[in-house]
């Protein structure tokens, strides 16, 4: 058996050594985004290898359908180690990579190998059998519903004959090429596929004929046991396995972590950045034991996550920031224009089991804006949850009053709205993790239009 294996970066034993693992129908080529990634944002600071698994790509292909069994797939994982020269790896795993990661590292025969696992869209096949029978509550029983409709081609794939006849027509070819431009409509999504050959489509349906539906249809009562730290990148729209799936209770290790990002299934070509910059933030997290600066590494609920909220002096905006202090929120940042009025909503904000961090800036003011969300980001990290509550109010006869209050009133209820979801949004998107902008409440009741005189302030604060 001959495996091809793709170096990225020449090999210093001494560096960590990222180890690539492909899924169907792709070849190592899917990793290529990544590792231009990994080599502009770390320079020099990793090994990043690939390889085509057998069948796939240069490697040669198996003499008959077992030799794609599970073993032998977790025995090319340990040569591939050895042809490196490397003591141990960071396996990287992809759909069908993801599930060999998952068995390596559950398999003692190259555990020792193994420094940790990136699992992107992929579950060890006993837990996912498991899954399979795990609902005790109408949501799990959706869940579970929804993997079972996600999985449906597989019993396509275990057919003999047509699949292939599908693919010789190219007509799987183009339903594969279809799905995964859905998860491109990103903003900073890439729109390169990676090359694939007929061969990569034909020689894979036997992973499939191989190590299915076993699993899936009987799981051992005694599931194995990761003994590495394993980080789980769950794409929310992935359309094969759900992210339910991926995140099922017992799998993950407690040294483990799951982090949501925004994509589909072939995330790994669509945001390449994302899943270089969070392996290399694991990479690290394990190798030098320190977390990256100002990042959750929780799932992006509002437990453990990085607020914000405009207008937050008092009012409404008030009454958010604490509500996601006590909903479990890490950090609430409070921005309002009255400096006093914010640093109360701190002490409350702090009061209710919160960190509290206070700015002072106008949402109408785009540079200011801008100022303030690069200076939150340099200190605080990419907030999670984006509340535009900032706006005020006029009060009187609409008449009396001037085009001046009028822009003031728009400048804040709706620049103010579009400044803050630009300036953060931006960086949201740039993360690729997934997060949660607001606009401001409907609070336009608040502010009396009677009793007002021409003579009286023109405008009357509901919230900034």
């Amino acid at each position: 058996m001959t495996l091809a294996v793709h170096a990225y970066t020449e090999i210093d034993p001494r560096r960590p050594t990222l180890l690539a693992v492909h899924g169907y129908p792709d070849n190592h080529h899917v990793w290529d985004g990544v590792a231009t990634e990994l080599g502009q944002r770390y320079p020099a600071k990793y090994n990043v290898v690939a390889y085509d698994v057998r069948g796939a790509g240069e490697s040669s292909r198996p003499a008959d359908q077992s030799g794609y069994r599970l073993p032998q797939l977790v025995s090319d994982v340990g040569a591939v180690i050895d042809g490196l020269g490397v003591d141990r790896v960071h396996l990287l795993g992809h759909d069908w990579g993801a599930i060999q990661g998952w068995t390596a590292v559950t398999d003692d025969s190259v555990l020792a190998r193994i420094a940790s696992l990136t699992s992107i869209s992929g579950a060890h096949l006993d837990y996912a059998g498991r899954f399979l029978r795990s609902p005790r509550t109408p949501r799990a029983l959706v869940d579970v519903a929804r993997q079972i409709l996600a999985s449906s081609y597989i019993w396509f794939f275990l057919c003999p004959v047509a699949p292939e006849i599908a693919i010789r027509s190219r007509a799987q070819v183009k339903v594969f090429e279809a799905v995964e431009r859905i998860g491109r409509s990103s903003t900073r999504s890439r729109r390169d596929a990676s090359p694939r050959s007929l061969d990569d489509y034909l020689n894979g349906l036997n992973l499939y004929r191989a190590n299915m539906p076993a699993p899936l249809m009987a799981p051992p009562a005694q599931l194995p046991q990761a003994r590495v730290p394993v980080q789980v990148l769950v794409a929310r729209q992935d359309y094969f396995v759900t992210p339910a799936l991926q995140r099922f209770t017992g799998s993950i290790p407690a040294e483990g972590r799951v982090v949501p990002i925004e994509g589909s299934h072939w995330v790994v070509t669509s945001r390449p950045d994302v899943i270089a910059r969070l392996t290399g933030e694991w990479v690290d997290m394990i190798t030098e034991g320190v977390a990256p600066a100002g990042e959750s590494t929780q799932p992006r609920s509002v437990p453990g996550t990085l607020a914000l909220v405009t207008g937050a002096g008092a009012g409404i905006g008030r009454a958010t920031a604490v509500e996601l202090a006590r909903q479990g929120a890490h950090a609430v940042v409070i921005v309002d224009r009255d400096l006093a009025g914010a640093n109360d909503t701190a002490e409350a904000v702090r009061a209710a089991g919160a960190e509290a961090a206070v700015y002072q800036a106008d949402v109408s003011d785009e540079v200011a804006m801008n100022d303030l969300a690069a200076q939150v980001r340099n200190k605080h990290g990419v907030v999670d949850i984006l509340i535009n509550n900032a706006g005020i109010g006029m009060a009187g006869r609409f008449l009396e009053t001037t085009p001046e209050h009028w822009d003031t009133i728009i400048g804040v209820n709706v620049r103010g709205v579009i400044n803050g979801s630009r300036a953060f949004g931006a960086q949201m998107v740039e993360r690729g993790q997934g997060a949660r902008s607001s606009m401001w409440p409907r609070r336009r009741r608040m502010c009396r239009q009677n009793r007002w005189s021409p003579t009286a302030p023109r405008r009357r604060r509901c919230s900034r």
